[in-house]
């Protein structure tokens, strides 16, 4: 047996900037979207008449499912494999949605 151990070749300074800045963009739109309510809450207090228990539980209602698709997501891919559920997910995200 040799003992080569097989190099792949550095991806370009380029590429490297833009998978950070594209994942830097995808962090922060999930971030925004997650924190949509509280920006919200004057306006529906205001027009709505939402308590800030009401809103409080929207949260709560909203954030949830973000909570259990995680525990889920990780059960999966824990038994399938990574790259299996790298390319499924995008079927069963579409398919949720």
């Amino acid at each position: 047996m040799t003992d080569e151990l097989i190099t792949r070749p550095q991806p370009s300074r380029a590429y490297r900037w833009i998978v950070l800045l594209s994942m830097s963009v995808a962090v922060y739109g999930s971030y925004y979207a997650l924190r949509l309510i509280g920006p919200l809450a004057p306006l529906l207090s205001r027009q709505l008449q939402f308590t800030d228990a009401n809103i409080g539980l929207l949260q709560a209602v909203y954030s949830f499912p973000n909570i259990v698709m995680v525990l889920i997501g990780g059960i999966i891919i824990d038994r399938i494999g990574t790259k299996k559920s790298f390319f499924c997910s995008p079927s069963f995200a579409s398919s949720a949605s």
